[in-house]
């Protein structure tokens, strides 16, 4: 592993750890009370509020961060998978932008910067069954709902198509069935062919 792919995956990591222990420079009401505030922009680079257009993360973010570099060395570009800042950063996975979001220069309000560290929650809307940093993880109900490969509507999406389930806990403190769960030796990646319900 080259230590570019080593330094992110560790600060993910760590991100990780760090976003589940609770700690944040988010405030009470959630926004983030270190990040300034920005306009969100469109694929052209346009403030959004103006244009109506979805926002662009690249462009967004990229404006004071080196996006094109995150991008080019994120763990999801080897899956072939597009997961942007804002699907990691922000809460819910998505930004605010009725037109009462932003203040008279098109940035958004204070409140509406609800940026911070990856959660695991952050990961379950893509990659399926997460755990926290209290309680065992468990599988939730609606998961054995039919879902069709390549499709993520149930949230499950990775796990019941990959076996996938990210959590801060240790396979052996969950109530998941599993051979290795006892093993110290083995990592956390499991064939879906090992979960048994």
């Amino acid at each position: 592993m080259n230590l570019d792919r080593f330094s992110i995956l560790l600060s993910l990591s760590l991100a990780l750890v760090a976003a589940s222990s609770g700690v944040s420079p988010a405030s009470p009401s959630g926004e983030n009370v270190m990040h300034p505030v920005f306009k969100p922009l469109d694929a052209a680079g346009r403030p959004v509020r103006d244009t109506g257009k979805p926002v662009n993360a690249d462009k967004t973010c990229g404006a004071c961060h080196d996006a094109a570099y995150i991008t080019e060395h994120d763990v999801h570009r080897d899956k072939k998978v597009k997961a942007t800042c804002i699907d990691c950063h922000f809460a819910d996975g998505r930004m605010t932008l009725e037109a009462a979001s932003f203040d008279q220069s098109g940035a958004l309000l204070r409140k509406q910067v609800l940026i911070h560290e990856p959660t695991a929650a952050n990961c379950g809307r893509c990659h399926g069954i997460v755990g926290g940093p209290s309680g065992p993880v468990s599988i939730p109900e609606g998961f054995e709902a039919p879902t069709v490969p390549g499709r993520s509507d149930s949230g499950f999406h990775l796990t019941q198509f990959g076996g996938a389930i990210f959590s801060p806990q240790k396979i052996s403190e969950s109530f998941l069935n599993l051979p290795v769960a006892n093993d110290p030796k083995r990592m956390t990646r499991l064939p879906p062919s090992s979960l048994s319900f």
